[in-house]
């Protein structure tokens, strides 16, 4: 497993790398470098679905319609790109899409993997009350990005007991 997350940081890392190039590359090389972009999001996502299907990922089906509605965003910008829409191709490729990726890898790819470590160290549930987890996640004062969704002190009509005796 661990070479499967190694394989998921190296296309991750080549994403990021496909849109600084898109902001950067000269206009008429918008269209290839977009489409290349696109086809490397559609190998990752693929990859990740065979993940979690291989691996009975309990969240795969909120992922897998993220990663739709990314594809359908890109897919969409991508016929405006065909027909000259550089500009636009530039901003949704390398600046919206990696803003949401980046959230995205930060939330549901990092359940992902948290799923596979489990999985990795021989347990086969992630029984952690849900207060627990939330406190694990944002602990880390160097990540920005899931500072604006830290929770209220108001009650969350949500954080109470199963009947099982754990939270989640």
């Amino acid at each position: 497993m661990q070479a499967s997350l190694n394989t998921l940081n190296q296309r991750s890392t080549q994403l990021r790398d496909q849109a600084q190039h898109l902001a950067l590359c000269p206009d008429i090389e918008v269209p290839r470098v977009f489409k290349d972009l696109l086809d490397s999001l559609e190998q990752l996502f693929a990859f990740e679905h065979s993940l979690m299907e291989q691996h009975q990922f309990p969240a795969s089906r909120c992922h897998i319609e993220q990663h739709a509605r990314a594809l359908r965003g890109l897919h969409r910008t991508h016929s405006q790109v065909m027909c000259g829409a550089w500009q636009k191709g530039r901003y949704v490729g390398s600046h919206l899409l990696i803003h949401w990726f980046e959230l995205h890898n930060e939330t549901l790819d990092a359940c992902l993997a948290a799923w596979l470590e489990c999985l990795q160290s021989g347990q086969t549930a992630l029984n952690v009350p849900r207060g627990t987890l939330w406190h694990e996640i944002t602990r880390n004062p160097g990540s920005k990005a899931l500072a604006p969704w830290q929770p209220s002190a108001r009650a969350d009509k949500n954080d109470h007991p199963s009947r099982s005796g754990h939270d989640g």
